[in-house]
């Protein structure tokens, strides 16, 4: 990018390295928006698995998947309108369309080691908002590292969890390998018991099954995402449904009264 050249001549010229406060600002200025340089620029990936190359990372995989989703659906296509006045548009019913505007990249990317993403940190913002709404509720965090690719993950726990009864928060399990790790890092440190809220339970491959063999004493999910058979019959995992929320939500936007109070 002409930018990135611009800052590497700068900095040749004056004969230093920039300063880590002056990269986050950089990034900062470049993620203020969702369209911004990581998306929409020339990627080049690699680990130890796999290697790909993205000339636009935006349009090759989340404009690319949605066409595709589309093209398939036919007539009974459901979007009316996406990717366009930076909101999107679906069918709600046969007289209705409900129009949706949501920034979830930009929360506040200020605290986030990388602007703009929500890289860890940001999760630490939502536990202790969510820690706040007891009084009795002290803050832990699971500082999940890994040095170097394909080795195994270290877990920090930072706070005092001996003898408490601990509350895993997050928006997404998949493998759920990290989320039975952290389970039994927190044992490790003296925990009495460990349990997991998350939003959605991809729950892919074996996940359902390491659950199942984990310290965890309960992992709750919601139906955002269609549950496997297995994930319905374990015993260690049970599912609470959105449609009430979503629905009261709905009618809210339909009544023009507050949606946000829904949370408070």
């Amino acid at each position: 990018l002409e930018e990135m050249q611009t800052i590497r001549d700068h900095f040749a010229s004056i004969e230093r390295d920039p300063t880590d406060i002056e990269l986050e600002t950089i990034a900062q200025t470049w993620s203020e928006h969702c369209s911004h340089k990581t998306l929409a620029g020339r990627i080049h990936y690699r680990d130890e698995r796999t290697e790909r190359r993205f000339e636009n990372m935006l349009k090759e995989t989340i404009f690319a998947a949605t066409a595709e989703i589309r093209a398939s659906l036919g007539e009974h296509d459901w979007c009316v309108s996406v990717f366009r006045d930076n909101a999107g548009v679906v069918t709600f019913d046969e007289k209705l369309d409900t129009c949706f505007k949501v920034e979830t990249h930009n929360h506040p990317s200020a605290l986030d080691p990388y602007g703009g993403a929500n890289t860890g940190i940001g999760g630490v913002v939502r536990a202790r908002a969510l820690a706040k709404r007891r009084d009795i509720a002290p803050l832990a965090i699971v500082d999940k590292r890994r040095d170097r690719p394909g080795e195994s993950e270290v877990m920090n726990i930072i706070g005092e969890v001996q003898g408490r009864h601990c509350i895993l928060i997050d928006d997404i399990v998949d493998s759920g390998g990290t989320l039975c790790n952290a389970a039994q890092a927190l044992l490790d440190q003296g925990a009495s018991s460990v349990a997991a809220y998350i939003t959605h339970g991809v729950l892919s491959g074996s996940a359902v099954a390491r659950v199942d063999k984990s310290a965890l004493k309960e992992l709750v999910i919601t139906d955002s995402i269609r549950a496997t058979d297995d994930a319905m019959d374990s015993d260690s995992i049970r599912i609470l449904t959105i449609a009430p929320l979503i629905g009261e939500a709905v009618r809210r936007i339909a009544d023009e009264s507050s949606v946000s109070s829904l949370f408070d």
